[in-house]
C-alpha cells in the first residue's frame, strides 16, 4: 500500500485484515493513523511512522509482523493495544515527546528485548509491557506513574531500574 500525499488521516480499520499485505509506505505530512487501521496484518512486517504523526489509535498496529518501530517525537500517547500481539517485534524506539505508554501498548510482543524510551515519559499504563522479552531497562527520569501489571510475566526481566521522580507504582 502507498498512502498519496495528501492523505492526512487513516481512518479506523482502513486496512484490517488485509491478509496479504506487506509493506505500508506512508506519507509525511500524514497526522492520524485510527484504531485499528493496520491490525490484524500478520505479514506487514515494514513500518515507517512519518515525524507529521501525532496519533496512533488504539490496536492501530496490533497484531501485525512488524519487526521494528519508531513512535515519532509528535506523539504524545501511544494509544491501547496500539501493538499488542506483535511476536516479532524486535525493537521500539519512543521519541522525545511521548508522555504515556497506553494501556496493553505492547503487551504479548515476546520478541520485544530493545526499548529506548523518552525523558518526556510521565506514565507507563497498566500493561504496557505485559509478557515482552524485555530482560533489562531503565526508566528515565521524570517518569512519576507506573500502573498496575506494566511487566507482567515478563519472564526474562531480571533488573528495572526506578528512576526517583517515581510517586506511584500500582
Amino acid at each position: 500500500v502507498i498512502v498519496g500525499t495528501n492523505v492526512k488521516e487513516i481512518g479506523a480499520d482502513a486496512f484490517t485484515e488485509f491478509k496479504n499485505l506487506r509493506m505500508v509506505s506512508l506519507p509525511e505530512g500524514l497526522k492520524k493513523i485510527g484504531r485499528g487501521a493496520f491490525s490484524f496484518n500478520e505479514r506487514l512486517t515494514v513500518i515507517d511512522i512519518p515525524s507529521s504523526v501525532t496519533e496512533i489509535g488504539e490496536n492501530a498496529f496490533e497484531n501485525t509482523g512488524v519487526k521494528s518501530v519508531v513512535i515519532p517525537k509528535g506523539v504524545e500517547l501511544v494509544s491501547e493495544e496500539a501493538f499488542r500481539i506483535c511476536y516479532d517485534l524486535k525493537k521500539v524506539t519512543i521519541s522525545e515527546g511521548v508522555k504515556t505508554i497506553g494501556t496493553n501498548a505492547f503487551e504479548l510482543c515476546e520478541s520485544l528485548t530493545q526499548i529506548s524510551l523518552p525523558s518526556t515519559l510521565r506514565t507507563i499504563e497498566h500493561g504496557a509491557f505485559a509478557r515482552t522479552g524485555i530482560s533489562t531497562i531503565t526508566l528515565p527520569e521524570g517518569l512519576t506513574e507506573i500502573d498496575s501489571y506494566a511487566f507482567f510475566e515478563c519472564i526474562n526481566l531480571t533488573e528495572i531500574k526506578i528512576p526517583k521522580s517515581v510517586k506511584r507504582i500500582e
